[in-house]
């Protein structure tokens, strides 16, 4: 018996979705079994469907870097993060950049991402509701410290396993939020 290897590559001549770095929506899969290659029909795995306006704004629209401005609302070591409606000026305009520095899709994105499982210390379970959700885009929130990849789930598959908003990343979530229901 030979043995038989699996390949599974995202389609790269048109009509594909997404880019070389995300599966997006629609994948080929190869078999090859001894010298014998087969590939099978792209098939349809359910992802966002990007349009080129927001591949863009999702892929290269950078972050403001809020390091520090995650420190001073979590303040010094061991202190509880501000309540998020206990910022002061100063922190009401650094999270204001930060949002305004967030593309359209990077927002919808960001909102998007659904509660699950309990809360554990100060950080939250959420899994991506959509499979072809952005992977460089949750590489930029993990850079920025907007969410962190579990240990489980290397943020490599953060569009497919689970991110932990941090303390930062929900208080821009739920600004955003606050900001659709008041239109």
């Amino acid at each position: 018996m030979g043995s038989v290897l699996w390949f599974f590559a995202p389609i790269t001549e048109p009509p594909y979705v997404g880019t070389p770095l995300d599966l997006g929506r629609t994948m080929s899969v190869e078999i090859t079994i001894g010298f014998e290659q087969i590939e099978l029909p792209a098939q349809d795995v359910g992802g966002w469907p990007w349009s080129q306006e927001d591949e863009h704004q999702l892929w290269w629209t950078q972050l403001p870097d809020c390091n520090e401005i995650q420190r001073r609302i979590d303040g010094q070591p061991g202190s509880p993060p501000a309540p998020a409606n206990d910022c002061g000026p100063e922190g009401e305009v650094a999270i204001s950049v930060v949002i305004n520095g967030l593309s359209p899709a990077q927002r919808d994105l960001l909102v998007r991402l659904q509660p699950d499982g309990p809360a554990e210390e100060l950080r939250f379970s959420y899994a991506i509701q959509s499979k072809g959700a952005g992977l460089q885009s949750c590489s930029a929130f993990i850079k920025r410290q907007i969410v962190l990849a579990g240990d489980d789930h290397p943020y490599e598959n953060g569009h497919r396993g689970y991110l932990r908003l941090t303390p930062f990343g929900a208080l821009l979530r739920e600004r955003l939020i606050k900001e659709r229901r008041n239109g």
